[in-house]
């Protein structure tokens, strides 16, 4: 089968959709299926022009030129690049899932698009998302041959659109975080992810501000990109919050240095105020950190409270802080069980898991 993934970015742009279509093309490639990634040619906020054509690992990957109305990425030589594909795999909603669905009587491809978290994940624009969202897409997605919900919250809201949904959770690489050497720091807090207002990383650092006050060798690492330019304020409330000792913009890592991190870090945390599917949350649990994440659904969805880690209500900061200080107080012997217990439980998010799942909606659309 010749599959091309459709997604807004690729390699070497960083994040967790640009994971989930890496493991993707990856699985596909090793079971003897071709692949394409059609993707922009420029990663967020950056004006570096990449390669428009590159080869990685067996997978083919394409990059078109784009218009930037900001909150749309407008690149119709998608169309270029789909000719010869058996199916077309679009990852997220935007302009290249209104696009390839609205041009479908014309290019005749079977269509799936993964949901990755809709479009409702800041509060900006949000009359204007929700007339996209529930007029336009709700007459789009009838067009896809199937839609792919990433995370039991995403099914719950696209079935109210379209009943040609299937579940397929994203896949985690857990079998190689399982192998990492755990060598945990004391009190060595991470969060990864990109630095966007959603994130509510403003809410973590005050948060941590106030374990800090309790539980004084802590340290808090923030390892992404500057996505939406919060950076600045951040730094200016790390250092009215004193913290400027103890917290570090790691900046984009990847790779061993990445792995390297996470192997010492005793804890994860994320204040995050709405995640599509929570990847980044998951890979630190199969990497043998303690979560503590904010008591929202995504996040639910694979942690249940004190049992493979901790559900926190990072809206009340201050308190949140003190909850988060009392688990650290609950006993190295406690803390070992939880820890233990979150590795088990993710290890159904494996990537043979996810793939082989999302073989069987390939095929099913394919013998259509």
């Amino acid at each position: 089968m010749r599959v091309v993934q459709v997604t807004h970015h690729f390699l070497p742009c960083i994040g967790g959709v640009e994971r989930v279509v890496l493991y993707t093309a990856q699985k596909l490639v090793k079971e003897g299926h071709k692949c394409r990634v059609v993707c922009l040619d420029r990663c967020h906020n950056s004006e570096k022009l990449l390669p428009s054509s590159e080869k990685f690992k067996g997978i083919e990957i394409k990059r078109i030129p784009f218009s930037d109305l900001k909150y749309y990425k407008v690149a119709p030589r998608v169309l270029d690049f789909i000719k010869d594909a058996d199916l077309v795999h679009v990852h997220g909603i935007g302009f290249f899932s209104d696009y390839l669905l609205l041009t479908k009587h014309f290019h005749r491809k079977p269509i799936v698009v993964s949901t990755h978290g809709g479009v409702f994940h800041t509060k900006k624009l949000l009359p204007i998302k929700w007339l996209y969202f529930n007029l336009w897409n709700r007459v789009l997605l009838r067009r896809a041959d199937r839609v792919v919900a990433v995370s039991k919250n995403d099914f719950r809201i696209f079935s109210k659109l379209t009943k040609k949904i299937s579940l397929v959770e994203n896949g985690v690489d857990v079998e190689r975080l399982l192998k990492l050497k755990r060598a945990a720091e004391k009190g060595l807090f991470v969060f990864i992810g990109r630095i966007t207002s959603s994130k509510r990383i403003d809410l973590l650092l005050k948060a941590f501000a106030v374990v800090k006050e309790e539980q004084p060798f802590v340290r808090l690492a923030i390892v992404g990109e500057d996505f939406d330019g919060t950076k600045k304020k951040l730094l200016g409330l790390v250092k009215k919050l004193g913290l400027e000792n103890c917290v570090e913009f790691a900046g984009n890592l990847t790779g061993k240095e990445l792995d390297a991190l996470m192997s010492r870090a005793e804890f994860f945390a994320s204040a995050s105020e709405y995640e599509g599917f929570g990847i980044s949350a998951i890979e630190a649990m199969a990497a043998g950190e303690i979560v503590f994440l904010n008591n929202i659904d995504s996040f639910r969805n694979f942690v249940k409270h004190k049992e493979n880690g901790f559900l926190v209500d990072f809206s009340d900061p201050e308190t949140a802080g003190l909850k988060i200080s009392e688990a650290l107080d609950s006993g190295r012997e406690e803390l070992e069980k939880i820890r233990k217990n979150a590795v088990v439980s993710v290890q159904k998010y494996s990537l043979n898991n996810s793939f082989n799942s999302l073989m069987e909606v390939y095929n099913s659309v394919a013998e259509k």
